[in-house]
C-alpha cells in the first residue's frame, strides 16, 4: 500500500473518531445487521492499522501508538494492531512500552484463544527502523 497523503490521513483519523462501536450493538442477534456490523468492524480495524503506520511514517510515534491502542480496545484479537503499536513505541525509543504491548498480545491470544504468539522485539525493531528511514 502506498503512503497516504495528508488529506487521506486526516480522513482516516476522522473516520476512526466517528466509529462508536459495533453497529446495532444492542441487538447482537439481529441477523440482518451481522454483515454490516462485521464489515464496519473490519473497516475500523484496517483504518486503525493504516493510520498507525501512516503516523509512524511521519515521525508521530506516540500519536500512532495512541491510535493503535484504540484499535486494540476495539479488536483485542488483531495481532497486526499490536505489532504496529509495538513498532511505534520502538521507533519512539520506548522499548519497555513495546515489550508490554508484545506481552499483552501474547497473553491475550493464549489465554482467550489458546494461540501461541511468538514475535520478538528485534522483528518489531526492524519494522520501526524501516519506518524511520522513510
Amino acid at each position: 500500500m502506498e503512503r497516504p497523503g495528508d488529506a487521506e490521513l486526516t480522513a482516516m483519523l476522522a473516520a476512526l473518531d466517528l466509529y462508536d462501536g459495533p453497529f446495532l450493538a444492542d441487538a447482537p442477534y439481529f441477523d440482518p445487521a451481522a454483515a454490516t456490523r462485521d464489515a464496519l468492524s473490519g473497516t475500523y480495524r484496517d483504518l486503525a492499522v493504516a493510520a498507525t503506520r501512516a503516523l509512524c511514517e511521519r515521525g508521530q510515534y506516540l500519536r500512532a501508538a495512541s491510535i493503535g491502542r484504540r484499535g486494540i480496545e476495539r479488536d483485542p484479537y488483531c495481532e497486526e494492531i499490536y505489532r504496529s503499536v509495538a513498532a511505534a513505541y520502538l521507533a519512539a525509543g520506548d522499548t519497555a512500552a513495546a515489550a508490554r504491548i508484545r506481552e499483552s498480545c501474547r497473553t491475550k491470544m493464549y489465554d482467550d484463544l489458546g494461540i501461541s504468539i511468538d514475535w520478538d522485539q528485534a522483528e518489531s525493531g526492524r519494522r520501526s527502523a524501516a519506518v524511520t528511514r522513510l
